[in-house]
């Protein structure tokens, strides 16, 4: 059961990563999102990483 759980937790940082770099480079695109400050989505990406190992 409990490795159940860890995969299902990889599965989910590996779809929380995808999209932020989707995020990202939607940033980085945008004219209109360029200044926009990312520093609350990497602290929590950060931490969901540090949290799951």
């Amino acid at each position: 059961e409990l490795v159940t759980y860890q995969q299902s937790c990889k599965k989910c940082l590996s779809v929380i990563d995808k999209n932020h770099q989707i995020i990202l480079k939607s940033l980085d695109t945008s004219k209109n999102l360029k200044h926009l400050d990312t520093s609350l989505l990497e602290r929590r990406i950060t931490e969901l990483q540090a949290s799951s190992q």
